[in-house]
């Protein structure tokens, strides 16, 4: 019976060493890969970035190559985005951005359409080419019958 309980907690042991190895690996692996604490700053401004909040990811063809990090309201009224972009990820400096949305309701997103320039952003550059969230209930309000 002793034997019982001393097999029972030599596996339980086991079982917490290989789980938290586990455990240990994944988070280094997550940590350290595309989404580590790496990255260069871009700026955009937008006169409508409806939807988009901290932590909104930024995508190139649906890979999330970045998030957002600040919205701030500058002197002209526009929303003016800090996207933080993946160390590995070059973006062509003639490339533009754009809110869009996951699906037809789904959660909003910036999507960057790349250049052809063979300069890439360098930190702290802005995107010369922005355009804004479309307001679904205005485009419905033009386009009703009075």
């Amino acid at each position: 019976m002793v034997k019982d309980r001393y097999f029972e907690a030599i596996i339980g042991v086991a079982t917490i060493l290989i789980a938290s190895v586990f455990a240990f690996f994944v988070f280094t692996k997550t940590k350290g890969s595309l989404h580590s604490n790496g990255g260069y700053y871009v700026f955009a401004k937008f006169t409508d970035a409806d939807g988009i909040d901290i932590g909104s990811q930024v995508k190139i063809a649906g890979y999330k190559v970045g998030e957002v990090e600040g919205i701030e309201l500058d002197k002209n009224y526009l929303s003016v985005l800090k996207i933080k972009i993946f160390n590995n990820v070059k973006i062509p400096s003639d490339s533009s951005v754009s809110v869009a949305t996951s699906g037809f309701i789904g959660a909003k997103y910036l999507m960057v359409l790349p250049g052809s320039n063979d300069e890439t952003f360098e930190n702290g550059a802005s995107f010369e080419y922005t355009q804004s969230a479309i307001n679904v209930e205005s485009l419905i309000k033009k386009f009703a019958v009075k």
